[in-house]
Formats: structure tokens, sequence, C-alpha cells
């Protein structure tokens, strides 16, 4: 049959979209059945959905799909050394700032330990909320809430599926005479 659809009311088309076909219902994973996946949908983290019948129906409809069993990247990089006149080794100290050098990454947590991190922010307010903040590239620098100890340490973990390369690891940090 025909729809009639009075137009008068539509204003003059202005060229500059772009049309893409989404979806939300993602079969074929029967290799899955039974077992939770971590989604990544067009570039953001999309939640965690339980494979039934070779099948998810994620919340929200996206173009670009990822799906895959969850998994956690940690990074606990080798004790301080200090290139100066003193030797760190046996010395008390506290990580005060951390700085992080990141390529192309959506997602990172730090801390002195992988039991107490805090994420990096990458959401800039200028970012747009219905779409997921770009891929990162530079600097992160921030509060390290580390204690005196003679074996400080850093920790990053990365616990979504998104991306995370790490350039560059600079603390700053105090040393207890």
């Amino acid at each position: 049959g025909t729809v009639d659809i009075d137009s008068t009311g539509f204003t003059a088309y202005v060229s500059g979209g772009s049309v893409e076909q989404v979806e939300n219902k993602f079969s074929t994973l029967n290799h899955l059945n039974n077992k939770t996946v971590s989604v990544a949908g067009d570039g953001g983290y999309a939640g965690s959905y339980m494979v039934s019948s070779s099948t998810i129906t994620i919340d929200d409809y996206y173009n670009k799909v990822h799906a895959g069993l969850p998994y956690i990247s940690k990074l606990k990089p080798m004790r301080l050394e200090y290139k100066q006149s003193q030797n760190l080794r046996g010395k008390t100290i506290r990580i005060t700032e951390l700085t992080v050098g990141l390529h192309e990454t959506l997602g990172c947590e730090f801390g002195p330990d992988f039991d107490n991190l805090i994420p990096f922010l990458f959401r800039d307010v200028s970012d747009p909320l219905e779409a997921p903040p770009p891929l990162y590239t530079g600097d992160k620098r921030d509060y390290f809430d580390g204690d005196y100890s003679t074996d400080a340490t850093i920790c990053l973990q990365q616990d979504l599926p998104l991306p995370l390369t790490v350039l560059a690891i600079v603390p700053e940090f105090e040393i207890r005479e």
C-alpha cells in the first residue's frame, strides 16, 4: 500500500549528511554461547552481555561492533631508579604525580597498586555526549596517591575493550632522608 505524508512542514534539504546501517542484534556467536562478552560499539564501551542461542542484543544501535571475552590488561613497570648522584635502593620515596605518554588511547586507570586505581579522564567538555571521546594521543598528568615506601610502585590497567598504548611513564617523587 501507499502512505500519504503531508510534507508541507518540511524544510529544504541541505546536503552534507551521511547514512549508516546500524544494528543492535548480532548472531553467529555460537563459540561464545552462555558466556559474558564485552562489547565496543563505534569506538566506545557498549557494555557486557550474555550470549544466548549464539546471539546478543545490545541496548543501543551501532555501525561497528566488536564483541569478545573480557580481559584485563595490567602494566607494572620495574622499580624506580634515579640517575643522579644517589641510588634509590633502600631509600624511602613517595610518588606524588604521574605523567603517562599515551598513543591513540581511550581508557586507563592508574594507582600505587591494582586495588587502588583511579581513571584518567578522556572526555573533554567540548566532546559531544552522544558519542565516545576521540582516541587520545599525548601526555596525561595527574596527582598520584602514593605512600612513603622503599618499594614504591606504579600500576596501570585497562579493563574495557578499548585501546591503550603506553609510550612513557614519568613519575615525580619525594625522597625521605
